[in-house]
């Protein structure tokens, strides 16, 4: 395993040279998020070695500041030990070439699991660790998007339970999927999303069968628990400081229909090649963020002579194409506009049912729910 790594961490730098040797570039477009970001790095490192946690800061929201709690935290107290050998610029490169390097393993990983070792595992973690999507997300300089890596462990572990229902099986899909929320917390919903129903059809087929299900039952238990506590001290902070009265960032309800349209996803953006956009956001609001959903034809082809050779993984086809509507968020969008049913009201998706049904949950970026599928082609 740690081979293993080595030679994907030299795949890393290699995508994204010259950045990884040279600390005084940023990895990103310098006209996105990629100093927002890279500012964040330095904020809780400098905080921390002064002794206070991370939460406020006179530095924005002058002259009286207020609360601030950076989106990856995470990700910058990982690269503390590099930001304080070689400064923030390089603890925030090497913290997203690492999480290239991961993903990449991740998928290889998964791969052999759902197969065996081969070429074919090095080639799906390639895939996996140079997606479109997360290109994309690596130029726009979001650096929680692009832990991407934890959806594919959460999955592969996922596979694993299936296989053997073992507990320590079990407790790393916690661990996993804890992860993976941590992270962000639209790769957590994703992952809930695509897992729960596969383990709860699961959960009846052994009812069905006469099969045990006592270590089934305890298992679950024992993995949501882990993802909790996992979860807990990101999420709590995180959900604090959205909700204290002098927070920073403010979500204007007024903007949610502008929101609806800015990231709005047309399902082309999964098979068009090119620089396609399901919106053009630097024409229509002047921001030169990229967007893509795009799986490759390649990757599609050859997922579907995996399909053939193995019909076993027919599940996973059909919760891959289920992250892939989800993606879609509420609406569906085609052509640069909503599409309307004869009475004018919106076509909504499956994903505004759910979001129906869990009010409290805020969806701005429904295009990042469909890393599931990303990570399973």
């Amino acid at each position: 395993m740690p081979l293993r790594l080595c030679i994907w961490l030299c795949f890393s730098i290699i995508l994204c040279w010259p950045v990884a040797l040279d600390s005084s570039l940023l990895l990103g477009d310098p006209e996105i998020d990629v100093w927002n970001h890279a500012w964040g790095y330095w904020y809780v490192y400098q905080n921390l070695i002064e002794g206070s946690f991370p939460l406020e800061t006179t530095l924005v929201g002058a002259p009286r500041g207020g609360s601030l709690y950076f989106i990856d935290t995470p990700g910058a107290i990982m690269a503390l030990p590099i930001t304080w050998a070689l400064g923030p610029a390089a603890g925030y490169n090497w913290i997203l070439i690492i999480r290239i390097a991961l993903a990449g393993l991740a998928a290889q990983l998964l791969a052999e699991e759902l197969f065996y070792k081969g070429i074919h595992s090095w080639l799906a973690g390639i895939a996996y660790a140079a997606s479109p999507f997360l290109l994309c997300e690596l130029k726009n300089g979001i650096s929680e998007v692009c832990a991407v890596e934890w959806i594919a462990f959460s999955i592969w572990a996922a596979v694993r339970v299936l296989k053997n229902n073992r507990l320590r099986d079990w407790c790393l899909l916690g661990v996993m999927q804890g992860l993976n929320t941590t992270a962000t917390f639209y790769y957590g919903l994703a992952g809930g999303i695509l897992l729960t129903p596969l383990f709860i059809i699961q959960l009846f087929r052994r009812i069905l069968k006469g099969q045990p299900i006592q270590k089934y039952i305890f298992g679950s238990l024992i993995a949501v628990t882990t993802a909790i506590i996992i979860l807990l001290p990101h999420g709590s902070v995180f959900w604090n400081s959205i909700h204290r009265y002098d927070r920073l960032v403010i979500r204007d309800v007024s903007l949610h229909d502008q929101l609806l349209r800015h990231n709005a996803v047309d399902p082309a953006i999964y098979i068009q090649p090119g620089v396609y956009q399901s919106v053009d956001l630097l024409r229509e609001y002047g921001e030169p963020f990229l967007h893509t959903g795009y799986l490759r034809w390649s990757v599609i082809i050859l997922g579907l002579v995996a399909l053939y050779a193995s019909r076993q993984i027919r599940r996973w086809f059909i919760l891959a194409a289920f992250s892939l509507l989800m993606g879609m968020g509420s609406y569906l969008w085609s052509d640069g506009e909503w599409v309307r049913l004869a009475d004018g009201q919106l076509l909504s998706l499956p994903f505004d049912w759910l979001r129906q049904l869990l009010p409290q949950i805020a969806i701005t970026h429904p295009l990042r729910l469909s890393i599931g599928a990303q990570a399973l082609f």
